[in-house]
């Protein structure tokens, strides 16, 4: 199940993606919460609901709504440094014995397709893709066989 943010008439709210369609949860499932934070923080009932309408016929083509950010203004965001080896070696750095572990403020997440703000007096901007990961569940020291159960 592909959970998204979608703008379409000016409204947000969530939907499934099903190929290069999106089931709007807020048609099917109008009891569910309509932002991700909040039906992420209804847990595994909201979920289950949702997961019954994967298969119903899609509302929207991906191209006629804007794909958002999954979270507009995460609570949190976590990033780890220099976390695969292609990316030390390029930067010519040693790859860390342990993590190296950052935040970043919550108005830094961005939509996949949205512009990254670039201030006049930017003498050189760096970007990067980065790979976002919705924490769904609270947790701690997850082995690598677990990590799916607790990813949204």
């Amino acid at each position: 199940m592909r959970l998204i943010s979608f703008t379409e008439s000016l409204n947000t709210r969530i939907g499934l993606l099903q190929g290069d369609h999106i089931i709007d949860l807020s048609q099917v499932a109008p009891s569910l919460p309509s932002d991700m934070l909040s039906f992420l923080e209804a847990g595994d009932g909201a979920m289950l609901q949702a997961a019954k309408y994967t298969s119903a016929s899609g509302h929207y083509s991906a191209l006629d709504v804007v794909i958002e950010a999954p979270l507009a203004r995460p609570p949190k965001i976590l990033a780890i440094g220099l976390n695969y080896r292609a990316h030390a070696e390029e930067s010519n750095m040693d790859i860390p014995k342990h993590p190296m572990v950052f935040t970043k403020q919550a108005t830094s997440a961005n939509g996949p397709y949205a512009p990254i703000h670039s201030p006049p007096e930017t003498q050189m901007l760096d970007y990067e893709g980065e790979l976002g990961v919705v924490i769904g569940k609270r947790c701690r020291r997850v082995s690598k066989q677990d990590a799916n159960r607790v990813i949204a």
